[in-house]
């Protein structure tokens, strides 16, 4: 057995982790770097036979679309991640054309792609050529899996998790495996608490919000605005939200099986606005005491707006 990243391994961004055991190869994810311009990894071989994919953030899956590209390889995942991380690699095409550079990948690769690709439960087991691979929630977002690839040994695959519940998930459980790859972005840290960052947090909004001003809320679409949605919900703060979330937010809840609580979810966004069109904006500027929007960086998107 061998394994090989084609990035990931000492940076974040663009993972990639290729497993060669008995004749097969299978594809551990396959994302790129968010910059601009973005990086990429290291190509992947020809003959991958099946690509598993952990979860839909882009530097898990923003390369998935070229693997349509490979003679044989299919990608298998969880119907939550497929359907984020089509919204995603469509909206890269997007900024590639804002930013002027060259996607890596067409709309007919996505469209290939999703072709190809096969619907797994958050606990089932996929079986492709000889391959086997069991798929079990990672917590992290809706969706989110790790995944046990059996073989000559057993590799179990994290992606990006979490072992406490949050908003929208519950907690990964640990799994017994002989090679274990898992993510370590936060390794060594220790996180204040949950709960007291919570209450830190509507407390910084209430203040805001009594002196006269408006609270601007940079959130990514997947995972980041659901959770401060939620985190807000009871408050009764008049909130807007804004950017690609309003469509994450559909998928979250065609499947509520996959969050923690989907009826919570679904009372969450009863009290939220959605902007929909331009004109919306300018009214939520006039109206709104919390304004939760993309791009959680600041750097595109409707935050730009707001802020500017």
């Amino acid at each position: 057995m061998e394994l090989r990243f084609l990035g990931g391994a000492s940076e974040i961004g663009s993972l990639g982790l290729v497993i060669r055991d008995q004749g097969r190869t299978v594809l551990c994810d396959y994302g790129m770097t968010p910059t601009d311009p973005p990086a990429y990894p290291i190509p992947a071989p020809t003959n991958v036979d099946l690509a598993v994919l952990s979860h839909a953030h882009l530097d898990h899956s923003g390369m998935t679309p070229i693997l349509s590209r490979l003679p044989h390889a299919r990608l298998a995942a969880t119907p939550v991640t497929l359907a984020v991380a089509d919204l995603l690699t469509r909206d890269g095409l997007k900024v590639a054309r804002l930013n002027g550079y060259l996607p890596a990948y067409t709309p007919h690769d996505i469209a290939a792609l999703h072709a190809r690709a096969v619907a797994v439960d958050r606990h089932g087991t996929f079986r492709h050529q000889g391959i086997e691979v069991e798929f079990t929630p990672a917590g992290h977002i809706p969706g989110a899996s790790m995944m046990l690839y059996r073989g000559e040994r057993d590799v179990l695959f994290t992606g990006d998790l979490q072992t406490h519940a949050t908003h929208l998930v519950g907690g990964a459980e640990p799994l017994e495996c002989d090679v274990l790859v898992m993510e370590s972005t936060y390794a060594g840290r220790e996180h204040p608490d949950r709960q007291e960052t919570e209450r830190r947090f509507r407390d910084r909004v209430a203040a805001t919000i009594e002196r006269g001003g408006k609270v601007i809320v940079p959130a990514f679409a997947v995972g980041r605005a659901q959770e401060v949605l939620m985190a807000l919900a009871a408050s009764g703060f008049e909130t807007y939200l804004d950017g690609m979330a309003r469509a994450v937010n559909s998928v979250y809840l065609s499947a509520p099986e996959y969050l923690a609580d989907g009826k919570r979810f679904r009372r969450a966004l009863e009290g939220v606005h959605v902007v929909e069109h331009p004109g919306d904006r300018k009214r939520a500027l006039r109206e709104a005491e919390v304004i939760v929007t993309t791009g959680g960086m600041l750097d595109g998107g409707p935050v730009l707006y707001y802020i500017g």
